[in-house]
């Protein structure tokens, strides 16, 4: 005959917080966690039931997801403006020749050295710029847009590294059609026709692959900022339930079910310029975390709401 003092199931090893014993349902799959963690403040504080993989895979999938959507729609305004630039170019800009490695303006009446700056892509032509130096204010407006290049007399400069002509009269020739001149390079001569030829036989897939990496780099970005904002958050929920007893790798797993959410309205606020992609300030620079570790805390307060020992019924004892 089974004993009679059978003592119930207890709870997930490692977990010593107080109160009733409780049955863990099975947490679904990925796209289920997912969907629940976006719409239910109530499953925030349920992730503390979890392993942290558990609650980690949500975060990883809309990390990737955000991103790509961040990346394509950055791809897809940078080729727009790479278009616009294109076909106002002959009405705005000097003509130039780019032959034997060297990128020279055409002077011609009504018209300008081109200066091409919009959000996201930039173009400046100087004639007083040689490699390698840069003046200051120079360095910052190229700085200044995630795609900014400077033209100077024979390189073109961007954030990160410097370009000789070469290799471009190579890429516009072949891309052009042009044919070899007694074994050299024939000149490019950079128009509205001609970029609109390259733009549309070569940006167009220099576009895709580079949302395709922006896509891995994004993600990684927003893997980063979360982790970040789960070390300020994850001490201040275990400190709001001290009397949980609760341990630190359950508070992480609250936070990082809140960093869920506040991945995707961090991803809609870049996307709509509301919070800008390189912050100048200390405030924009604090401000994408003290907003989840604000959050964090009241899930934790929510967490002890939930997780805390009943009161016993008036009358008995303790």
């Amino acid at each position: 005959m089974p004993p009679t003092n059978m003592s119930p199931s207890p709870q997930k090893p490692g977990s010593r917080m107080d109160g009733p014993v409780r049955i863990i349902p099975p947490p679904g799959n990925v796209f289920v966690r997912t969907f629940f963690l976006l719409i239910d403040p109530a499953a925030w504080p349920r992730a503390a039931m979890y392993g942290f993989r558990i609650t980690l895979a949500p975060l990883v999938l809309v990390s990737l997801v955000m991103a790509s959507i961040i990346a394509i729609n950055g791809c897809h305004i940078m080729y727009g403006d790479i278009l616009a630039f294109a076909r106002s170019y002959d009405s705005h800009y000097d003509p130039m020749i780019l032959s034997g490695g060297k990128l020279k303006p055409i002077p011609t009446p009504g018209k300008k050295p081109l200066h091409y700056v919009t959000p996201i892509f930039s173009l400046t032509y100087s004639t007083k710029v040689h490699p390698p130096q840069l003046t200051h204010h120079q360095l910052l407006a190229v700085r200044l847009t995630p795609a900014g290049y400077y033209i100077a007399g024979n390189a073109l400069f961007s954030r990160t590294h410097i370009q000789p002509y070469k290799n471009w009269q190579q890429i516009f020739a072949r891309s052009l059609g042009l044919p070899l001149k007694g074994g050299k390079l024939a000149p490019v001569t950079i128009n509205s026709q001609s970029l609109l030829v390259i733009t549309h036989r070569l940006f167009f897939y220099f576009v895709i692959l580079a949302g395709m990496i922006l896509s891995l780099l994004g993600a990684v970005g927003m893997l980063l900022w979360a982790v970040v904002a789960m070390v300020f958050a994850a001490p201040l929920v275990a400190l709001v339930n001290v009397q949980l007893r609760m341990p630190l790798r359950v508070a992480y797993r609250i936070a990082c079910a809140v960093m869920v959410p506040m991945t995707v309205v961090r991803a809609v606020l870049l996307i709509y310029n509301v919070l800008p992609s390189a912050p100048r300030t200390f405030t924009e620079e604090m401000l994408p975390f003290l907003v989840p570790v604000g959050i964090s805390i009241w899930a934790g307060v929510m967490a002890r709401k939930m997780y805390g020992r009943p009161k016993p019924p008036a009358g008995t004892r303790q």
